[in-house]
């Protein structure tokens, strides 16, 4: 998206300092000379910038979580575990006593 755009920027940036005033002579070849490798060497150094912001931005994204940071419980989690859990109960999935067992951990406590 951004890489055309930037390239004839850099292209352009390059070619106006590689132009000035034409005298002719040893003055003007060197200036046209210097011109051109100022042209290149900031070519260089924003197509460097560019690499350095790429990794930048690639490394930090790898250091993201790939899941949330941290699960919040919500007043459906007891209900929706227990769906599940009749779910697979109901599918043979797990048997009777595994049934109650998880049933009685997902049931609240009752309070005194």
């Amino acid at each position: 998206m951004w890489g055309p755009a930037l390239l004839a920027l850099v292209l352009q940036m390059g070619a106006v300092l590689m132009q000035g005033p034409r005298r002719g002579g040893a003055d003007g070849a060197l200036r046209d000379i210097v011109g051109a490798i100022l042209g290149f060497v900031f070519a260089l150094a924003v197509l460097a910038l560019v690499a350095v912001a790429i990794v930048y931005v690639v490394q930090r994204l790898r250091q993201l979580p790939a899941g949330p940071a941290t699960v919040h419980a919500s007043p459906t989690a007891p209900n929706a575990a227990r769906a599940l859990l009749d779910e697979r109960y109901a599918r043979g999935e797990i048997d009777d006593e595994e049934y109650t067992r998880r049933r009685a951990l997902l049931e609240p406590a009752p309070r005194a």
